[in-house]
């Protein structure tokens, strides 16, 4: 089952969550087995959106992937997309300024949110939305005293 026209699925996290979250997002939406079958698994891409968004969806086995989306040059492994994710996100601009004044420690994250897929569709925010599973960007993890 894929997400829902009008499912909300969000999750925050530190880093150190990130591979468990796109794993559960993935499962959750039934996408990963279309990656995983073994005749003619689909192709997993990427794509960095308009607003800063990571986002990772889907392509046929025989199709070049659609504009706006690259493919991974492996097979889908959120062991491996994680730290990609990752890396991106530490070189992302900051949701947040650093250096302010909080009651409590604070370090980046991430959100991921499931798509949405024909409501970014709609914004344009992401080329060819309808393809898109998740989408994940950096989130300022604060921890009040």
């Amino acid at each position: 089952m894929m997400f829902s026209s009008n499912q909300v699925l969000e999750i925050s996290g530190d880093m150190r969550q990130l591979e468990a979250a796109i794993e559960f997002a993935m499962r959750y939406s039934d996408q990963n087995e279309c990656f995983m079958r073994r005749e003619k698994p689909a192709k997993c891409v990427y794509q960095i959106s308009d607003d800063g968004r990571y986002c990772i969806g889907w392509a046929l086995h025989d199709e070049v992937p659609p504009d706006g989306w690259s493919e991974y040059p492996f097979d889908y492994d959120p062991k491996i997309i994680g730290p990609v994710v990752r890396q991106w996100i530490e070189k992302a601009p900051r949701p947040f300024d650093e250096n302010a004044e909080l009651d409590g420690s604070h370090h980046i994250g991430f959100l991921l949110q499931e798509s949405g897929g024909s409501r970014w569709a709609e914004q344009e925010r992401i080329k060819n939305g309808r393809r898109c599973i998740i989408t994940i960007r950096p989130f300022w993890c604060f921890y009040a005293k």
